[in-house]
C-alpha cells in the first residue's frame, strides 16, 4: 500500500509541475498568470479526483469556444489539477473509499449579434457588432460506497463586446481572455462554496 500512495503522490506532484511550466511560460511571454495559480491547493479527505466533463462538445455558431487550441474545458481540467488534491490514503481509514468528482456542466464562450446603424448614419459611425459571453458551470461531489456525502457547485459569466470590423485575431485573444477572467471568478467562488459545503473533507 505504501507503494501505491507513493504513485500516487508522485502522479499529483507531476500535475503540480505542469501547472507550475504553464505559469512560468506565462510570465516569460510577458502575460500576468490567474491568480488561482498562484494559490495553494485545497486539500480533500478523499483517496482520488476524477473529472467528468458533462458538456457536449460545440459544433457551430453561436459557439465559438471550439475554435480555441485549449477551450474553456482544457482551462478547467488544469484548474483542477492545481487547486484540488487527494489528502487521503488509499491504504487509510480516513478517505480510503471517498472520492471527489468535478463536473463540468457548462464552458461555452458563444456569439450574440448586436444591431448595428445602417444608412448614412451606419457609414459614419463604427458600432459594436458582436458580444461574447463566456459562462463556465461546475459541481464537485464527495462520494464514497453509500452514495454523494456532499457536494458544492458554482457559476462564473463574463461578457465583452466588439466593434464591426474587428480582425479574427482579436476577437480570438478577447476569447481566451474571457476564459481565463470566468475561471479565475469561478475559483473564488468555488473555493467559498467549498469551505462551506465541504468543509468537514478539507485538510
Amino acid at each position: 500500500m505504501r507503494y501505491f500512495f507513493s504513485i500516487h503522490l508522485c502522479f499529483w506532484m507531476v500535475l503540480c509541475l505542469i501547472g507550475s511550466a504553464f505559469g512560468m511560460i506565462a510570465w516569460a511571454q510577458g502575460q500576468q498568470p490567474a491568480a488561482w495559480q498562484m494559490k495553494s491547493p485545497l486539500l480533500l479527505d478523499v483517496a482520488r479526483v476524477s473529472v467528468d466533463n458533462a458538456y457536449p462538445p460545440a459544433k457551430g455558431k453561436p459557439h465559438v469556444e471550439q475554435l480555441l487550441a485549449r477551450p474553456p474545458v482544457a482551462l478547467i481540467q488544469q484548474w483542477v489539477s492545481q487547486r484540488i488534491r487527494p489528502a487521503g490514503s488509499a491504504g487509510a481509514p480516513s478517505g480510503s473509499a471517498r472520492r471527489a468528482l468535478i463536473t463540468v456542466e457548462q464552458a461555452s464562450i458563444t456569439e450574440v449579434p448586436l444591431a448595428v446603424s445602417g444608412g448614412i448614419k451606419g457609414f459614419f459611425k463604427t458600432d459594436q457588432s458582436e458580444r461574447y459571453d463566456a459562462v463556465i458551470r461546475v459541481r464537485i461531489a464527495v462520494l464514497d460506497e453509500g452514495g454523494e456525502q456532499a457536494s458544492a457547485r458554482a457559476e462564473a459569466r463574463r461578457s465583452h463586446t466588439v466593434a464591426e470590423g474587428t480582425p479574427d485575431k482579436e476577437r480570438r485573444d478577447l476569447w481566451v481572455q474571457l476564459a481565463n477572467e470566468a475561471l479565475s471568478d469561478l475559483d473564488a467562488r468555488l473555493e467559498t462554496e467549498i469551505r462551506v459545503y465541504l468543509g468537514s473533507f478539507l485538510r
